[in-house]
């Protein structure tokens, strides 16, 4: 696991953190659980789903990592080859 983590986090070396990786992993991971853990809060504790608000979050959500994955892959074109 820990060597799957730093190649997600890391630059085309392999040994530089790349923040925006870390920043946009750790947003989009925070974003994700934030989202799911509200969605089965409201539906067990005001007993009602609205399936509408709930596939415009997931939109939302989906737009984020999106944005989050075109950023690390504009920003990997920069970088110096290996």
């Amino acid at each position: 696991m820990n060597t799957i983590l730093k190649h997600m986090l890391t630059g085309i070396d392999g040994e530089t953190f790349d923040p925006a990786r870390v920043i946009g992993y750790g947003a989009a991971t925070a974003g994700v659980g934030v989202f799911l853990f509200n969605s089965v809060w409201m539906t067990l504790h005001a007993h009602a789903f609205d399936p509408q608000a709930y596939g415009l979050g997931f939109a939302g959500v989906c737009t984020g990592i999106m944005a989050v994955g075109v950023g690390v892959g504009v920003k990997a074109k920069t970088e110096p080859q290996a």
